[in-house]
């Protein structure tokens, strides 16, 4: 820039001084033109010592080159004017806590909206939910309740021991049970031999003519005839 400046002032001072000689040189006065060459020649030296000695300050740096005002006009940068607060002074004054919350007002973050996906099958189709089969509920198999003796069960010896008189008189033969209390009155040796030492007890040894009663006095053999009219006075079989 300070090149520039001194050539322009070169330019001037040459012109000048051209003016002034070819204005001598017009006006026949050779005295003045040799007076203008003159001053243009101290002018020229003059410039030339003036631009060493300007080249040389800036070489060694004690002149600073003036900033371009061009250059100054294409920045950003904000003038300050002594005595007047910056920006990030002012806005740090201005943060007062009346107004400090309407400065630094936080902004909500937008959530992002999660879809739930739908779980898909190997096909890439949505996969259609199975129900799971329910088992059926087990059906108890009927139990058959134990027949009561004398009502198509088994009779325990006990249980004989129970019916003990002519009003009510069973006995075993051969291991099964008779109810023999309508038969008492029709026996064809008498009722005597129906008493309490054969109603309620096994007749096998009385049927066989090894014992008797005391009412009846006599041992009597019995016929293959008379165990088959006991059949008909049968209940059932003797379990113990």
């Amino acid at each position: 820039m300070l090149k520039k400046f001194l050539a322009a002032t070169l330019i001037v001072y040459f012109l000048g001084t051209a003016t002034i000689i070819a204005a001598g040189l017009i006006m026949g006065e050779p005295s003045s033109s040799q007076s203008g060459i003159n001053n243009l020649q101290e002018l020229i030296l003059l410039a030339q010592q003036n631009n060493n000695s300007q080249m040389q300050s800036l070489e060694n740096g004690q002149i600073s080159p003036t900033p371009s005002p061009e250059k100054n006009a294409g920045t950003n940068s904000p003038q300050v004017t002594e005595g007047m607060p910056t920006p990030s002074e002012a806005i740090s004054l201005n943060a007062t806590p009346e107004n400090s919350q309407s400065i630094s007002t936080p902004t909500a973050t937008p959530q992002p909206n999660i879809v739930p996906t739908q779980p898909q099958n190997n096909s890439g189709n949505p996969a259609v939910p199975t129900a799971t089969p329910i088992p059926p509920t087990p059906i108890p198999t009927p139990t058959t309740p134990a027949l009561a003796c004398g009502s198509g069960g088994s009779c325990t010896s006990a249980q004989v021991s129970q019916h003990n008189s002519r009003s009510d008189c069973w006995v075993i033969v051969a291991s099964k049970v008779y109810n023999v209390t309508a038969y008492v009155n029709r026996h064809p040796g008498g009722s005597a031999a129906f008493d309490s030492t054969t109603c309620g007890h096994n007749i096998d040894l009385y049927m066989q003519g090894v014992l008797t009663t005391s009412g009846l006095g006599k041992k009597k053999s019995h016929s293959q005839s008379a165990y088959n009219d006991l059949n008909a006075y049968y209940i059932a079989n003797l379990t113990g």
